[in-house]
């Protein structure tokens, strides 16, 4: 799906739900292209992005999380190498958006490695937080 697809299902959802109290992107942007873009329609909207959540993990504990659930499950979403390639382009196209939102003030890092009730609780008090 190119970007501006995207952008323009996220302008048409923020016109549909006019009156929110925010919106959570989640797994956008991804690209520094997808940024620039998300930046410029927020800011013809009077609207900027003010909170990013990046889950700290661990990339070997992370493959081989998926590694054991392809070999138990054989899900096809979950084999190694196709996790492998994912995390490559996640470093290429996704954390150079960190450190540009770190500058904005609005990145906030959790542990992704913990429970699933302690990363919800870290996710929830950020978003309190920003509130």
């Amino acid at each position: 799906m190119s970007d501006q697809i995207v952008i323009d299902l996220i302008d048409e959802q923020l016109t549909v739900s006019a009156g929110a109290a925010g919106f959570i992107f989640d797994g956008f942007p991804r690209t520094m292209g997808q940024a620039e873009a998300l930046d410029s329609l927020l800011r013809s909207r009077g609207e900027r992005v003010n909170l990013v959540i990046r889950m700290r993990v661990d990339d070997e504990r992370l493959l081989a999380r998926v590694t054991k659930r392809f070999q138990e499950q054989g899900r096809p979403d979950d084999n190694p190498a196709t996790f492998s390639r994912r995390l490559e382009r996640y470093y290429e196209d996704t954390a150079p958006l960190v450190p540009l939102y770190a500058e904005r003030g609005v990145l906030v890092e959790v542990d992704g490695m913990g429970t699933i009730a302690a990363v919800a609780t870290s996710i929830d008090a950020a978003l309190k937080q920003s509130a």
